[in-house]
């Protein structure tokens, strides 16, 4: 998480934008008996071109937490720690051709998802389907929903003031974004086709459709990427799916999933229909 505080005295204000954030579900067998308490097993693979954690500008800090949540009688348990997180000699290097966006050094690939988001099928033109259904993610389209009604008010008390002009453009335009944002949350759809010989996307928001087109051999490259958050430390960030082309063109292919673990086994998915492993692992 990167904490940014700004202003002075009492116009400081402090945001916290999730920059990774990954989520393992426990069975209550793996909880053991520790010296204080219960012992809680940890392993997370933590992608190469992250931050360490770093405290030296208390106004842009880099901070690793682990929150804990577990339902137990009476009050539930929900605890936050931080943890420090630095680069060792033992830590990967980054290949110089490498960008950022492509690096993710893990021991173990991403599992399936128990709850997904996305719905995995044989698509009937061949291949396979990876579809997000529209309004797969409430919270996140209640809240962008709530701001484009608070900035639409606004924007009707900056008219009936007859404000300067410049003030209605300004709150004009974030709420015609919001509102563009939130009628894809609630009803956009997207339909990932993968095969041996191409992936093709395509979308759907009430009626307005698009469809894009790559070769399977002008694959470089899939990752999750943050685009979205709710909240701070304890809010949910949200991934999109991310092509690199070969040209290095990056493209946003299925928006809005609440789980890094789900987006990157989409990935890799993906990735092992077109042949991208295998062609790494023959050079």
């Amino acid at each position: 998480m990167n904490r940014v505080t700004s202003g002075t005295g009492n116009s400081r204000s402090t945001f916290e934008y999730l920059r990774w954030q990954g989520k393992k579900n426990l069975g209550a067998e793996q909880i053991m008996a520790g010296p204080v308490g219960s012992t809680i097993p940890l392993d997370f693979d933590i992608p190469r071109n992250l931050q360490s954690s770093d405290h030296s500008n208390p106004s842009n800090e880099i901070l690793w937490l682990v929150r804990a949540e577990a339902d137990v009688p009476g009050v539930n348990f929900d605890e936050t720690y931080e943890v420090p997180v630095f680069q060792t000699a033992d830590s990967p290097t980054v290949e110089s051709w490498e960008t950022k966006e492509e690096v993710a050094e893990r021991a173990h690939p991403p599992a399936a998802p128990i709850r997904p988001t996305v719905v995995v099928s044989p698509a009937p033109e061949g291949g396979t389907q990876f579809y997000y259904p529209a309004g797969r993610s409430v919270s996140a389209a209640f809240g962008v929903t709530l701001f484009a009604l608070l900035f639409g008010g606004a924007e009707a008390v900056i008219l009936r003031l007859h404000a300067p002009i410049f003030f209605a453009v300004i709150f004009g335009f974030f709420d015609l974004l919001l509102i563009i944002i939130g009628l894809n949350l609630w009803f956009g759809s997207a339909r990932i086709v993968a095969n041996a010989s191409e992936l093709t996307l395509h979308t759907n928001t009430l009626g307005w459709r698009g469809n894009k087109r790559w070769d399977a051999s002008d694959v470089l490259s899939l990752y999750p990427k943050i685009t979205m958050q709710s909240g701070g430390s304890r809010g949910v960030a949200y991934y999109t799916v991310m092509l690199t082309d070969r040209r290095r063109n990056s493209f946003q292919l299925g928006k809005a999933i609440p789980d890094h673990n789900e987006a990157q086994w989409i990935c890799d998915q993906i990735e092992q229909i077109v042949g991208l492993k295998a062609k790494s692992a023959g050079a």
